[in-house]
């Protein structure tokens, strides 16, 4: 078992043990043998994800991935960790009513916060006229 598989596979069992029928379990399996396993929360946004190579996670659409080849898998855990227990800052961007960019942010300490994703749908900005909409949300 990969170090990513086993960090999936503990939080799992943590979760399992505090939440019981809130937490989901997924497995698909594609026809080129491509297997993703995915664990969701009910009434929440937040899932993670893995598979052979990766694991990921997320807060609703805005998700990092974390390679074993590449990152700290302390990383993980630490981001997890804060991602149950901290609150998170979102904020959207908008030209006109139209969001374009959202951004997920956990606080890690007093008003202090890390990015842990931003997700567009435009590589543009539309020039310079933009609004922004903050959201706060506690786990």
């Amino acid at each position: 078992m990969k170090t990513h598989q086993f960090i999936f596979e503990k939080t799992q069992a943590i979760l399992n043990n505090h939440l019981g029928e809130r937490l989901t379990v997924d497995t698909d399996k594609y026809d080129d043998g491509y297997t993703e396993t995915r664990l969701t929360i009910t009434d929440t946004d937040i899932w993670i994800a893995y598979d052979d190579n990766e694991i990921t996670i997320g807060s609703g659409f805005n998700h990092r991935h974390y390679y074993p080849e590449f990152d700290n898998l302390d990383k993980v855990v630490d981001d997890l960790f804060n991602l149950f227990t901290q609150k998170k800052r979102i904020t959207k961007y908008y030209k006109g009513n139209t969001c374009y960019k959202k951004r997920t942010e956990i606080e890690i300490e007093a008003s202090n916060y890390k990015e842990l994703s931003t997700s567009s749908t435009w590589l543009f900005h539309f020039g310079n006229l933009q609004k922004k909409k903050y959201l706060m949300k506690i786990n």
